[in-house]
């Protein structure tokens, strides 16, 4: 049986070269998948998570889930596409900001 590492509560924030003598290993995340509290996920190298969080806490790009004396496990944010919008004039620009501020976001399964 594998072993899964349980997180529930994310012990700080990775930047560049902090762990110089650990290995690092990546957990993959969209932006969606941040806003979880409660999932399992698989980092690249293929350790198995299971992350419990309390409300308050949240999940980011950087966030620390585990670390001993060789690895740190990170989570990186997954690029995704983004939509720019440039409207022309106040009209325009309050026509965009009403539509995109009554968009419901729909998750798969819930329809």
């Amino acid at each position: 049986m594998e072993n899964t590492i349980i997180v529930e509560k994310v012990i700080g924030h990775y930047r560049a070269g902090d762990s110089k003598e650990r290995h690092l290993d990546l957990v993959l995340m969209t932006h969606d998948e941040l806003e979880k509290t409660h999932q399992k996920v698989t980092t690249l190298e293929g350790r198995h998570l299971g992350i419990s969080l309390d409300e308050n806490e949240k999940l980011y790009d950087g966030a620390i889930l585990w670390q001993d004396e060789q690895m740190t496990i990170v989570i990186s944010l997954e690029e995704e596409d983004v939509l720019e919008v440039r409207p022309f004039g106040n009209e325009e620009w309050a026509k965009v900001a009403f539509n995109i501020g009554n968009m419901h976001h729909a998750y798969p399964g819930l329809m």
